[in-house]
């Protein structure tokens, strides 16, 4: 991480596209770790993310369909690769 990126704790998840996510509720910022090759690969953070919204996503039976549902090509959701 960058020194103006602040670090956000990332907790694995059942997925067979996602390895890790994790939230800053201070920043509105989730991070996503993606799978490459079944092995973690890079993270994103998506801006303007509420605390409902990364609930809803944590707990979602399917995190692949609901990343594509919701924050996938999403421009409430400005995106960009970390690290």
């Amino acid at each position: 991480m960058t020194a103006n990126t602040p670090d956000i704790k990332l907790h694995d998840v059942a997925s067979s596209q996602i390895s890790r996510i994790g939230y800053d509720p201070g920043m509105s910022r989730l991070r996503v770790q993606f799978k490459q090759k079944g092995l973690p690969g890079p993270v994103y953070e998506y801006q303007n993310v509420d605390i409902e919204q990364y609930r809803a996503f944590y707990d979602s039976p399917s995190k692949g369909k609901h990343f594509a549902q919701h924050f996938k090509g999403n421009e409430r959701h400005p995106h960009r690769k970390i690290g």
